[in-house]
């Protein structure tokens, strides 16, 4: 869970406060007059919503010879505004046309492996990533915003014909 817990003994809300002083400094006596005064204050919660959530640096897309050893793929990490803000991050990866399964996703880490066939020779998969911001508080959830969405490929190549050239 990205960013780095707030808490406040208080809720986001609406507060009354009410001061009441002996007026003039009199002694307590029954029925002395007093002042008081009302202050209502709003305590919100800055991160509902956050000002944004974007991406370091985009990243880039992948070649991935077949047979080759598993490829370790760290993506670049959402930063939110203000930093203390949570957000979830969603991951979605495309299909390949014969249902292979070459990549895996755990704790937003992918590792592509594949060495079944040349089946996904030429092939391309997609992984699309979004951060969605969330509360601790949670007082309004229809204003979570996400980022914009991150996305690259894994295209697959023949490991008879081509040495891979990007990461």
């Amino acid at each position: 869970m990205p960013g780095s817990k707030y808490s406040s003994p208080y809720r986001p809300g609406t507060y009354t406060v009410t001061v009441e002083a002996n007026v003039d400094n009199v002694p307590t006596i029954s029925g002395q007059t007093q002042k008081s005064t009302t202050y209502t204050f709003t305590l919100t919660d800055p991160c509902d919503p956050p000002n944004s959530i974007t991406i370091q640096a985009p990243d880039p897309d992948v070649d991935y010879t077949i047979t080759q050893p598993a490829l370790t793929i760290t993506p670049s990490v959402f930063v939110a505004d203000p930093s203390f803000c949570l957000f979830t991050v969603s991951s979605s990866i495309s299909t390949l046309s014969g249902g292979q399964t070459p990549i895996s996703e755990s704790a937003d880490v992918f590792t592509v492996s594949y060495s079944a066939d040349n089946a996904i020779v030429g092939q391309t998969q997609t992984i699309t990533r979004t951060a969605t911001s969330y509360s601790i508080y949670e007082a309004n959830t229809s204003n979570r915003i996400s980022s914009s969405p991150d996305s690259f490929t894994v295209t697959y190549l023949n490991p008879c014909l081509t040495l891979s050239t990007r990461r």
